[in-house]
């Protein structure tokens, strides 16, 4: 059983506010992490239907939630995203 429709994991505060709270205006339950540990730490504990993590943080990127999320449980979606550019300066 799930405890939310949407695991939102985000770094950017703003981002992970906006993001959620659309989501939620949408009709969907929300859990909201601002890290990738954090993120992975809660889907262990309460599940998601879908997680949409940010890929660029700082102590586990999107791309390796998105595996250990998938290892656990392969039929959940993932959805990567990013307000960040990569480029000098910005790795």
């Amino acid at each position: 059983m799930y405890s939310s429709d949407v695991l939102l994991v985000d770094d950017n505060s703003a981002v992970r506010q906006v993001l959620g709270d659309i989501l939620v205006l949408l009709g969907y339950t929300v859990i909201r992490a601002e890290s990738g540990e954090e993120g992975w730490a809660l889907f262990q504990e309460k599940g998601a239907r879908a997680v949409i993590t940010d890929n660029l943080m700082d102590d586990l990127t999107g791309l390796e939630l998105a595996a250990r999320v998938k290892q656990l449980s392969p039929e959940t979606p993932v959805l990567l995203i990013s307000s960040d550019v990569p480029g000098p300066g910005n790795p």
